[in-house]
């Protein structure tokens, strides 16, 4: 929150969850209670998660329930939400996001599998990437090459940090993207 007030923000239109593990969600109610937010976008998975269900008792008016396709359109962007599983587990259930303007997309993933990567694209026509968040802090087991193939990023960040007792980003997903 210190660093979006320092920037001039004040408000915040909506958040995004992708899903209910704490490296993604572990901050938000701390920003919101700092930052005053419109909405909070989460995926309906995970009915015992506890920062599910801390979320719906501290900001139960502020939730979009995001159980279908969601689209949101600001000026020429439009941003695309693809729902979580809600059979599966934390990082499987992982809502998607793409973010389109002109000719710029961008995909982030969350931390979905390869298994759930694929199912997304029998679901999905996704065009392609110019920026790939890519899912599972770059684990072994997300980013797959039907994922790459299809939506060809021109760029791919990776979210971690550089000690983390993981070993993320996986030698095997760096050489995927390579």
């Amino acid at each position: 929150a210190h660093t979006l007030k320092n920037q001039g923000i004040n408000r915040i239109d909506g958040i995004i969850l992708t899903h209910f593990d704490l490296d993604h969600g572990g901050g938000v109610r701390d920003l919101m209670a700092q930052i005053d937010t419109t909405w909070l976008y989460l995926p309906d998975a995970e009915p015992d998660a506890p920062l599910r269900m801390e979320l719906e008792q501290s900001a139960g008016e502020k939730i979009q329930w995001v159980r279908n396709t969601k689209y949101i359109s600001f000026g020429n962007a439009v941003l695309t939400i693809y729902p979580a599983d809600y059979g599966k587990i934390a990082n499987e259930s992982s809502m998607c996001i793409l973010f389109q303007s002109g000719k710029y997309d961008i995909l982030i993933t969350g931390d979905k599998n390869q298994e759930e990567e694929r199912l997304l694209l029998q679901d999905v026509a996704l065009p392609d990437i110019e920026i790939l968040i890519v899912g599972h802090h770059g684990s072994a087991g997300s980013t797959s090459m039907e994922l790459l193939d299809a939506i060809r990023p021109g760029l791919a960040i990776i979210s971690a940090d550089g000690n983390n007792k993981y070993g993320h980003p996986s030698v095997a997903t760096l050489k995927r993207l390579e």
